[in-house]
């Protein structure tokens, strides 16, 4: 999910809004039965012949089918993310969550279905030089309210909206696509995670224990919904681990229609790393949590191609990015160390 796509309208209504390091079990759902349109079978709107074997677009009873089935997003989700995107003030069972899923999973047109087509087309000629072992894809239309207005992905899924379809040049949605695909891949791809992220300095550890002041308000993201990769870096002189964490600064009020990004903090949580487990730092009793811009070799370590930081694994959906596009970056050795890791 993008940095630049988080931004939403406090005036609309939120019926449903989500924000991918995992272990080695996954709870993705397997062998889900669904009835899809393939691109193939598409006109573009050039009436370019598509050949796009291994993309489909959902239709609404099996994209909800999707987002309702238990996985390693649902099982993470806090009290404030409950409350801030389901409007609900209890954990949602699978039927609750279809019939939730079920306002906001919207059909594609055909207009839709071909602007995406003409998308993936382009997406293909760039991607298929690389010989990234890329699954087959699915696409799922929800409202603009749904996920905060961003998009997402889930199993191997990628949620839009209809504003960035209609709204975006034809490369800006190429680069949306693309950025999410990434996070396809690398749900299906687990066993490379380690390596990719230790690109840009992230080590493995066991999943952390959300400290029971922060368990209530932290705030899940479908694309990275597990904290067990940390980075070293250097504070006020020390060099400490540091797991990054999202979560609100404040709890949430029930059909507000506020997004949960207004009170969003993006930070770094400083633990302790014994065998493999990670233990939060407190001093004086208090949590000690700071901001990227407080490590003092944070961007030496990821590099200066993007401010998206939320997640190992978003930064390095953005350089698959520039990897695919064949864009100038600042810091190339991340591109290039992706690319040995994915591609050779």
């Amino acid at each position: 999910m993008k940095k630049y796509l988080l931004i939403i309208g406090v005036t609309l209504t939120l019926i449903l809004g989500t924000v991918s390091c995992t272990n080695t079990q996954s709870n993705e759902p397997d062998n889900i039965e669904i009835k899809t349109v393939t691109i193939n079978e598409v006109q573009t709107t050039t009436d370019q012949a598509v050949d796009l074997e291994g993309f489909s677009f959902l239709e609404k009873a099996a994209a909800i089918e999707v987002l309702s089935t238990e996985d390693d997003y649902l099982v993470k989700l806090s009290q404030f993310d409950y409350a801030s995107k389901y409007n609900s003030d209890k954990p949602l069972n699978k039927e609750e969550l279809e019939r939730a899923y079920d306002l906001t999973v919207l059909e594609y047109s055909d207009d839709q279905k071909k602007v995406i087509a003409e998308a993936m087309l382009h997406i293909k000629e760039k991607l298929d030089p690389l010989g990234v072992d890329m699954p087959n894809i699915s696409f799922i239309l929800t409202s603009n309210a749904d996920e905060g207005g961003a998009a997402y992905t889930r199993g191997t899924s990628i949620v839009l909206k209809s504003r960035h379809i209609g709204s975006k040049t034809s490369k800006g949605l190429e680069e949306l696509i693309v950025h999410e695909m990434f996070h396809v891949y690398s749900r299906t791809h687990k066993d490379l995670r380690k390596d990719m992220y230790e690109v840009i300095g992230y080590q493995a550890c066991e999943e952390l224990v959300i400290p029971s002041e922060l368990a209530d308000y932290m705030i899940s993201n479908p694309d990275a919904p597990d904290n067990n990769f940390y980075i070293e870096g250097l504070f006020e002189g020390k060099n400490y681990a540091f797991i990054p964490i999202i979560y609100s600064s404040e709890a949430y009020e029930i059909n507000s229609g506020r997004s949960f990004f207004e009170t969003l903090n993006d930070d770094m949580l400083a633990v302790t790393i014994v065998d493999e487990v990670a233990k939060p730092i407190r001093i004086n009793d208090e949590l000690l949590i700071v901001s990227k811009n407080q490590i003092e070799d944070f961007y030496d370590k990821i590099g200066m191609n993007t401010d998206y930081t939320y997640h190992p694994e978003e930064t390095m959906a953005d350089n698959f990015s520039f990897l695919v596009f064949g864009d100038k970056v600042k810091s190339p050795w991340v591109v290039e160390g992706l690319k040995k890791v994915i591609c050779e």
